[in-house]
């Protein structure tokens, strides 16, 4: 996927193997798009509970990625779902780009120092 096509920054972060918050910094500043589920979806059932708080991912194919990561994406927390990782691949093969379904995290999780 061209780099223009992605239109925000992302921070990762992973759990804090002590106090369980996520303050432990992965990586930081990578090219993202954070993308709105279609109304469609969820009428028909294929987005979970979190209904309009649920967004699609996608990311550069090179960015490895665990469910168990949140992520801040434009000042707000997102939780990875699980088991919803795809890869798009490209005509001979290659890994265009990575998705994750995402849901808005808690408010309580949003509390990080930037």
């Amino acid at each position: 996927m061209p780099a223009f096509l992605y239109t925000d920054l992302m921070d990762i972060y992973a759990a804090d193997q002590t106090s369980g918050a996520y303050t432990v910094p992965v990586a930081t500043g990578i090219r993202c798009r954070l993308c709105e589920t279609s109304k469609k979806d969820i009428m028909a059932g294929l987005v979970r509970v979190q209904g309009l708080e649920a967004r699609v991912l996608i990311f550069p194919p090179e960015v490895v990625m665990d469910p168990l990561y949140q992520l801040r994406i434009n000042n707000h927390r997102w939780n990875l779902n699980s088991g919803t990782d795809q890869s798009a691949r490209g005509p001979s093969g290659e890994i265009v780009y990575r998705s994750y379904d995402t849901v808005h995290a808690p408010e309580s999780t949003e509390s990080i120092d930037p």
